[in-house]
């Protein structure tokens, strides 16, 4: 259900803005999808195009109807009661605009992130209207992600109705492991998501391995420029880096992306650097259009990377011990899971679970999985 909103501060909507219990008592008419380059074009509310949600009602949800069967592209806009509104999914962005004729003027633009708030807010003027309708029109689009699991703003697991799970590999400073990987998905025909730093992109020595898997069809996303440690380990809650230095970082990861023809429309989904982050870069990631994710917690996998000097090393046995453990005490098992791995790890260990990887593939074929990508799993639309 609708938890409340985030307002951007570099694009505050509304200067009295108040926390208030709100209700839609009547349905949005004359929905329409934006084009699908994504920009907000407000003539096409006179769209033959356009459909009721009247005829699109779903499940009931917090109090509202809200209807499924909007989700492409992932933006819709509305007319309510003259207001043109409009709710952006990809960027959980809702904002109304204000036309001068037929030429849209400014757009007041607020993030939406869902578990991050308690309350809606709305303003007390004539355009409350307007503004809870894109509100409403935010949990049409979101409604199929009621099933998600979040932490502290990141979605850390897919749906657990449907024995799917994600393989994601990140990478940094090292891929020894890129190629065996690559060669195991491919005899498999598995799917997987790799998430690598701008400089892992920029390495020379790496970029045949990341030209074949994107070739093979993998998903190819960020994992931040220069794998910054956004927050402090003992104190979640205390940046280490500032608004402005987490977006250029972010975007020059992006850039290198391009150059892998990877472009930013089709790599929305983000694994933060150390996998550590806070409810303030969740928020910040959804500014810049971009969904936060992590791993699912619950075994070992994530620790492929440690070496047998640190106290948390972790043998490859033991992982596949973890996994195994967990799919068959979980009650959902690992439906849903996002399972992290990596592309490669330091010299010192020998020991390299990626060697286990069409043994673990093949183990969950025999319990029934079956693999997607990240935007698969998360139905990125």
């Amino acid at each position: 259900m609708l938890a409340g909103i985030f307002l951007d501060p570099g694009h505050q909507p509304f200067a009295n803005a108040a926390a208030l219990e709100v209700r839609l008592d009547k349905e949005i008419l004359d929905l329409v999808p934006l084009q699908a380059d994504g920009t907000d074009n407000p003539a096409l509310l006179n769209s033959d195009d356009s459909f009721s949600l009247q005829s699109q009602l779903g499940d009931h949800l917090g109090g509202i109807r809200v209807g499924h069967g909007l989700h492409n592209p992932g933006r819709v806009i509305a007319d309510v009661d003259g207001q043109q509104v409009f709710a952006d999914q990809p960027g959980n962005r809702v904002g109304i605009f204000f036309l001068k004729g037929s030429d849209l003027h400014a757009a007041k633009i607020c993030t939406f992130l869902p578990g991050l708030a308690l309350n809606y807010s709305m303003i007390k003027t004539g355009l409350g209207k307007a503004f809870l309708a894109a509100l409403f029109l935010l949990q049409v689009l979101n409604a199929a992600e009621d099933d998600f699991q979040w932490s502290h703003g990141a979605i850390i697991r897919g749906p657990t109705d449907r024995k799917q799970i994600a393989l994601v590999f990140t990478g940094g400073d090292y891929a020894d492991g890129g190629q065996f990987i690559r060669r195991v998905l491919r005899r498999q025909a598995v799917p997987a998501t790799f998430f690598f730093t701008g400089d892992f992109y920029r390495n020379p020595q790496f970029r045949p391995v990341i030209r074949k898997l994107r070739r093979d069809g993998h998903f190819l996303g960020a994992h931040s420029d220069k794998h910054l440690l956004y927050c402090s380990w003992q104190k979640r809650d205390s940046l280490l880096v500032t608004k402005a230095e987490f977006a250029a970082d972010l975007q020059a990861n992006y850039a290198e992306m391009q150059n892998f023809g990877v472009r930013f429309d089709e790599a929305r989904f983000f694994m933060p650097p150390y996998e550590w982050y806070n409810d303030s870069i969740a928020a910040w990631t959804a500014e810049l259009g971009i969904r936060l994710i992590n791993f699912t917690p619950g075994t070992l996998s994530s620790a492929d990377y440690t070496i047998p000097s640190m106290k948390n090393y972790r043998p490859s046995d033991e992982i596949f011990r973890s996994i195994v453990s967990c799919e068959e005490e979980n009650p959902h098992g690992l439906n849903g899971f996002i399972l992290l791995m990596h592309i490669g790890t330091h010299p010192e260990r020998k020991d390299k679970f990626y060697r286990r990887l069409e043994e673990l593939i093949g183990f969950l074929r025999q319990r029934g999985y079956t693999f997607v990508r990240i935007d698969k799993l998360l139905g990125d639309k």
